[in-house]
């Protein structure tokens, strides 16, 4: 009886607004008008042309292909109420697989989010398109998901989400935005991209961004990505070991943002970039690469043993002409005989709590340690890594938490001590949790929305949280169902939602935490 209580209660909150589409290559038609599975269209393309403010296109296991320059084209923009999601149906990833110029452009559409999907080169129609090419540059595109460059700044995407994706074998980039303002890149895996394109082959690449607004808050947003094996079997540009004229094999590249591209008389951008909780590892090129960028926070990221091209010698963090900066609470682990950071011409800089290892070359910060991190497991035999930390690592409770995340790498709470942990994890390992504490899981595979929730006795505050930072509504009720206060939507909710219960009567309480996409209900007994 209680259970059917609770979701009475939730399912009279949530009013669904979103019309659905379906897409199958399966089973669908482009002539069907895709309302139902049974009736679903055939093409991405298909489906994205019929989208309007506040659709869901469910796309369904199968192989999606096209002869045109782009698997999927988006125009159609959602709302900053309505946003249009681009989502998996099932567990089972779709496969975009790319043939010309990328796999999902963005065209000046905004208010979209990419979420599920496996994107990959077709490796049968390169084979037989450039047989005898150059094998090392076959192509200049080729990326994964990327947006259209602009001539006026009415035209820019923004407000793009690009989140729990498999982008990998790419000819190009993973991912590459320019001309765009307020993205969100977060809990993707990208590896082993850019074989084929010599010069254009970060794992995420960032430039020429433009300014939507001026409103306070992070606009770009990179984290909790997992970035590997960057153009690692192909040779790099000539100019490679000149750290400043090229970008080539990067796990993450921001570059070029100073100044404006499309207006010569309006200014670069200007709006804060957060890169945080990302795991980069074994990439021909530099880790994190900042070049002529301003208004950076790089926070909680683990860079292992970048720079495996021969000639690349930058360091695991690159860094020249920007100012207002955060870097703190990384590990950078050096590849043998390479630096570790190297931040030049820089300005209003905080540098601290970061984590040297297996190189003295780096740019000295306010608090540094020089020690080994101790990984469960990351070595020279690339396929075994672990990068949590064992339970004696100096790196816990050694970091600042002044400049940290409300979660880690896989979705657990940061600050389970006196302090945040440095790294891309959080050690949770023996720690006790507190009452009610429901712990996120991340399936590498097919990474899901996990909450959590928490009645703190210490501070009289029910908590709520999802691992992805997605906004959410949460409503309190007494234990008889009587409501008692609620949060709709609030901009800041991605960060969690605090229920103050400190003059409530002992007793139970239960929260309903929801948003369009997922729900969570939990019971608590406050003293």
């Amino acid at each position: 009886m209680a259970k059917f209580f609770y979701f009475s209660v939730l399912f009279s909150l949530i009013q669904i607004h979103a019309r659905p589409l379906y897409v199958s290559a399966d089973y669908g038609n482009d002539n069907n008008d895709g309302s139902k599975p049974t009736n679903a269209f055939k093409t991405l393309q298909a489906a994205a042309d019929k989208t309007r403010p506040g659709d869901t296109v469910w796309v369904d296991y199968g192989i999606y292909q096209s002869k045109a320059k782009e698997i999927l084209r988006i125009k159609n923009s959602g709302t900053d109420k309505k946003w249009i999601v681009y989502k998996s149906i099932s567990e089972d990833r779709p496969i975009i697989k790319i043939q010309f110029d990328a796999a999902i452009l963005i065209d000046g559409a905004s208010y979209i989010s990419i979420e599920g999907f496996e994107i990959k080169q077709d490796d049968e129609w390169y084979d037989k398109m450039f047989l005898g090419a150059d094998p090392d540059f076959k192509t200049s595109t080729g990326n994964g998901i990327t947006s259209q460059r602009v001539s006026h700044k009415s035209k820019i995407c923004h407000h793009i989400k690009i989140q729990d994706n498999l982008i990998h074998s790419c000819p190009g980039s993973g991912i590459f935005f320019q001309h765009a303002d307020y993205l969100t890149i977060q809990f993707n895996q990208i590896y082993e991209n850019g074989e084929l394109n010599l010069t254009n082959n970060s794992g995420i690449r960032i430039q020429h961004l433009v300014e939507f607004d001026q409103n306070e808050g992070v606009h770009i947003l990179i984290n909790g990505n997992t970035i590997h094996h960057q153009r690692r079997k192909s040779r790099l540009e000539e100019e490679i070991a000149d750290c400043d004229k090229t970008y080539s094999g990067s796990g993450i590249s921001v570059r070029d943002n100073r100044y404006a591209t499309i207006d010569a008389s309006s200014k670069g951008y200007l709006q804060p970039i957060q890169i945080s909780n990302n795991v980069i590892h074994n990439n021909s090129g530099i880790g994190i690469d900042v070049i002529e960028t301003d208004h950076l926070k790089i926070i909680h990221n683990t860079c292992f043993r970048n720079n495996r091209n021969i000639f690349v010698k930058c360091g695991e963090l690159y860094i020249r002409n920007s100012t207002n900066g955060v870097v703190a609470n990384n590990i950078f682990y050096a590849n043998q005989d390479k630096r570790a950071s190297q931040i030049n011409n820089f300005e209003r800089f905080f540098i601290s709590h970061n984590l040297y290892f297996n190189s003295l070359q780096f740019t000295r910060g306010e608090v540094d340690l020089v020690t080994d991190p101790m990984f469960v497991k990351a070595n020279n035999f690339e396929s075994l890594v672990d990068f949590q930390l064992k339970s004696k690592s100096p790196a816990i409770d050694a970091g600042n938490k002044l400049y940290t995340t409300a979660y880690d790498h896989a979705g657990s709470v940061r600050i389970h001590g006196s302090q945040v942990d440095i790294g891309a994890y959080e050690y949770i390992g023996s720690k006790p949790h507190p009452r009610n504490y429901k712990p996120a899981h991340v399936d590498d595979k097919t990474i899901k929305l996990f909450w959590q929730a928490g009645y703190s006795e210490t501070t009289d505050q029910i908590l709520i949280s999802n691992h992805k930072n997605r906004n959410f509504s949460a409503r309190l009720f007494r234990g008889n169902g009587v409501f008692i206060q609620q949060v709709i939507e609030d901009e800041n909710s991605y960060g969690g939602i605090e229920f103050d219960v400190s003059d409530f009567p002992e007793g139970w309480y239960f929260v309903v935490a929801y948003n369009q996409i997922d729900y969570f209900v939990q019971r608590f007994y406050v003293k």
